[in-house]
């Protein structure tokens, strides 16, 4: 109940506060699933894109990261053909650094540096 709380506020904060070019809805009432849609930021190799992504949240949420997934084909050497990003925030210590205060919002915000910086 915590999980579905939290999710929910954060989704409502991702709508009252909305970082730009990055729109996200629940695919349902549970708030386990989510389909968010990125423009590839300007100044970057995606400008002028449109890509979607696919996130679940697991039951250990927020102490394990959401999985972010691609589901536009988009060439990145960070992110794989089946659309898994590599990104040291999505990942658990020791290799990664989530953390349980991240969440969506500044998961996306670090999308949109980690896609900015791509030099594909």
């Amino acid at each position: 109940m915590q999980r579905f709380i939290r999710l929910k506020r954060e989704f409502e904060k991702l709508n009252q506060e909305p970082i730009e070019g990055i729109s996200c809805y629940p695919k349902s009432d549970n708030f386990e699933n989510f389909v968010a849609t990125i423009l590839g930021p300007n100044e970057s190799p995606y400008s002028g894109y449109i890509f979607q992504l696919s996130i679940d949240i697991s039951e250990q949420y927020p102490f394990e990261p959401p999985r972010i997934t691609f589901q536009t084909p988009i060439y990145h050497p960070n992110i794989d053909n089946k659309g898994r990003i590599c990104m040291d925030l999505l990942n658990m210590p020791p290799k990664g650094n989530w953390k349980p205060t991240i969440g969506l919002k500044k998961s996306f915000r670090c999308y949109t540096m980690f896609v900015k910086k791509s030099k594909s």
